[in-house]
């Protein structure tokens, strides 16, 4: 019982930290990762599906440091600078 209450704490908080705090669009990305990414992991490696899981979040986490939903922000305030700046 305790194991199945863990497992759902960590993957919550993996989709808080993979699509952000204080975005709606942001905990949705989370969501999704959390449920698909596990599902494309199995594909790779039957045995190896926990691994190539935690490479792809690790990568996920590297490369969005403050989530999907601020690297949203990041790109709309770049556009909106571009506009601002060309027009």
């Amino acid at each position: 019982m305790l194991v199945v209450g863990t497992a759902i704490a960590v993957a919550l908080f993996v989709g808080l930290v993979v699509g952000g705090t204080g975005s709606i669009p942001g905990t949705f990305f989370g969501g999704l990762f959390v449920l698909f990414v596990p599902n494309i992991a199995e594909q790779f490696s039957k045995g190896l599906a926990g691994a190539v899981y935690g490479v792809i979040l690790l990568l996920v986490i590297y490369l969005m440091p403050t989530g999907a939903a601020g690297l949203v922000r990041l790109i709309s305030s770049r556009l909106v600078q571009q506009g601002r700046a060309g027009g």
